[in-house]
């Protein structure tokens, strides 16, 4: 019995404008008295980001008001006039730090089973930004070459803009990061976007860990795409770790350092390792030589996710993934005392082969990239992807011979495994798409795109409240 194949209906609806975040990072320098004067603001971020934690956590009985973020604003206004520190940073960038202390403690109660925020080191704030910023804060030379971006207790950041920069327009937001190699100038736009039509295609992606997705379109064209080559990467940063193992070994044999004990949240203990007066100048020499290689790295992997969710975003229609569950994946083997597992060790391997590709960030960008170019995503689920005969329609665990190859017991179909899952991917997301567009409204169940139960629920509420 072959497979039959749904053609989901209206996929080429007419495009409308809307509105879309758009952000442009470009390479920040400055002098060298400059990158001083950045660590210094970013240490002093994060102090402030600190102390308004500890702010809200104090606060008890009658004091609870204080965790209104209008009421730390006003605090915030005082400590800008008259704290020696504070004075000397634009207002904005203060208020960005509240407004993230605000978002963490939201996201607290709306699942309290993370934890209640904490204090973490100043040294871990990498971030910083101020929202509707004044026509001062960003400018360009006459000719358009350089873009400068000025803003009050910072120096003054020199970038390349590009053509992507529109003429005339001031940013919504200015954001300015620190990787361990470089700073990165952030700048938000609101532009309204008209996407273009793609032809009515469809493709399925079923992602892999000798290639980092295999995608086959509607008209049988395959797309095999290698992963990273990190090996020299991997070579390096072992290499790295091992030299900064030798140097904490060398501290806790002088007394330089020591273990101490730590108390988790379930009633556990860890020794932790730690630093008795500061760790040596070598050892930061070698920590801040990994992270140049891992920041390179990731660099890398995201620029290849970029390209390749750009290109299939704007030649397909419909784009059909695999729904993998990565953190089931990658769940280790070894197993308790009295039930050891079995081939832990190969099972680690396969671990970091699949999170070294990096199967969630192309999942993310597929996502907005799908939401801006009015594009139709379906998560396809996993089971039986990989068994079942893309011409009989057989679903039977001896189908995959090996990671490589595919050959049905019943029909004796042949063919690559990678892509005779995309191409299952690519049928099964076909028809569910065209069930979810043909259900009748007052059927229980919901679109592919449509908002769940919690949202239509609260656009419920919202248009109650709205009545006369």
């Amino acid at each position: 019995m072959a497979v039959a194949e749904s053609k989901p209906s209206q996929i080429n609806s007419p495009a409308e404008a809307y509105m879309q975040t758009a952000t442009l990072k470009y390479r920040a320098t400055a002098s060298s008295h400059g990158y001083r004067q950045l660590e210094q603001a970013m240490l002093d971020m994060g102090n402030l980001y600190n102390a308004l934690i500890r702010h809200r956590n104090t606060a008890t009985g009658s004091h609870r008001r204080r965790w209104s973020l209008k009421l730390q604003n006003a605090h915030l206004t005082d400590l800008n006039r008259n704290d020696p520190v504070y004075n000397r940073y634009a207002r904005r960038l203060l208020a960005s730090a509240a407004r993230r202390v605000n978002t963490s403690f939201s996201e607290y109660f709306k699942r309290p089973e993370r934890g209640r925020p904490r204090t973490s080191s100043p040294y871990r704030l990498n971030t910083m930004e101020i929202s509707e910023p004044a026509v001062g804060h960003l400018k360009l030379s006459e000719d358009g070459r350089k873009g400068y971006v000025h803003i009050k207790g910072l120096p003054r950041l020199q970038f390349k803009p590009n053509n992507r920069l529109p003429e005339g327009v001031q940013p919504r937001i200015i954001r300015i990061t620190r990787t361990p190699s470089r700073y990165n100038v952030l700048l938000v736009f609101n532009q309204e976007i008209t996407p273009e039509p793609a032809p009515n295609q469809s493709v399925g992606i079923d992602p892999g860990v000798k290639h980092l997705l295999t995608a086959v379109n509607q008209t049988g064209q395959v797309a095999q795409v290698p992963g990273l080559k990190d090996r020299e990467h991997r070579k390096v940063m072992r290499r790295l770790r091992r030299k900064m193992q030798r140097q904490r070994d060398s501290a806790l044999k002088d007394g330089r350092a020591r273990f101490v004990s730590h108390k988790l949240s379930n009633s556990r203990t860890r020794r932790r390792f730690r630093w008795t007066d500061g760790p040596s100048h070598n050892y930061l020499k070698s920590l801040a030589m990994l992270r140049r290689v891992e920041q390179k790295r990731q660099d890398s992997l995201a620029g290849l996710q970029h390209r390749i969710t750009s290109q299939l975003v704007k030649d397909h229609q419909v784009v059909c993934i695999e729904d993998t569950r990565i953190s089931n994946m990658v769940r280790s083997a070894r197993g308790t005392v009295d039930k050891p597992g079995t081939n832990v060790r190969q099972k680690s391997g396969l671990n970091r082969s699949i999170l070294f590709q990096g199967w969630y960030g192309i999942r993310q960008k597929l996502e907005y990239k799908c939401q801006w170019y009015s594009r139709s995503l379906v998560p396809v689920p996993a089971i039986n992807t990989s068994r079942l005969c893309g011409k009989c329609g057989s679903i039977d665990e001896a189908n995959r011979r090996s990671q490589a190859l595919f050959k049905c017991t019943d029909c004796g179909h042949t063919a690559n495994a990678d892509v005779n899952a995309a191409e299952n991917i690519r049928r099964q997301g076909l028809n569910l798409l065209a069930r979810a567009e043909n259900r009748p409204s007052g059927r229980p169940g919901r679109a592919a795109g449509s908002p769940t139960g919690k949202q239509a629920h609260k656009a419920g509420l919202e248009a109650l409240a709205s009545r006369p």
